[in-house]
């Protein structure tokens, strides 16, 4: 995850601060973004604001924030989507090399499969294997532009055939994951 802001001001900070977070609350995105929010107050001795603009893989608050006065004082925090969106999209409303400047990487984090504890898959071989044997009956969850890539490139590289459901965050995808008897099984 990133942090990626516009231009600094010599007197920097003298106002409030917002802080986009591209993604919904709940997510690990939005914990870590609200978490470092709050060190960057207290460093700054200044008030941050976060604001959740989530949408459209994760294009909504890069969009805002490119589009806001370039004064520093509208930061993004996001996940590593933003290089994806011109892979991904015909016409982005944004072009993050040229409409935001990133200033620094925050936080690493790794891609993970999960499914419902109930579920029949106790291992990563084991899920291969039914997904190969039953092509298009599970369906992928996926939150951001860059999870979206890389679910694809994974499935394409494994030769597997699921169903790409895209989700406004984390949390909703997590919490759809919980509801369900199966992972995104449909009969």
């Amino acid at each position: 995850m990133s942090l990626v802001v516009g231009p600094r001001a010599a007197d920097y900070p003298d106002k409030i601060i917002h802080m986009v977070i591209a993604l919904p609350p709940g997510g690990s995105a939005d914990m870590i973004g609200r978490h470092f929010a709050n060190h960057l107050a207290q460093r700054l001795k200044q008030t941050v604001v976060v604001e959740n603009r989530p949408g459209a893989d994760a294009l909504i608050g890069p969009t805002y924030v490119a589009r806001s006065k370039p004064d520093g004082y509208t930061l993004l925090f996001v996940t590593p989507s933003i290089p994806t969106f011109r892979a991904l999209f015909k016409n982005p409303p944004i072009d993050p090399e040229k409409d935001l400047i990133a200033i620094g990487q925050v936080v690493e984090s790794p891609y993970v499969i999960a499914v419902p504890a109930t579920s029949p898959f106790k291992t990563l071989p084991e899920f291969l294997s039914y997904v190969r044997q039953n092509p298009n009956k599970l369906n992928a969850g996926v939150f951001a532009a860059g999870i979206r890539l890389a679910t694809e490139t994974f499935m394409r590289g494994y030769g597997l055939k699921m169903t790409v459901v895209a989700y406004k965050g984390e949390s909703p995808m997590a919490s759809a994951l919980m509801d369900t008897g199966r992972p995104g099984e449909r009969s």
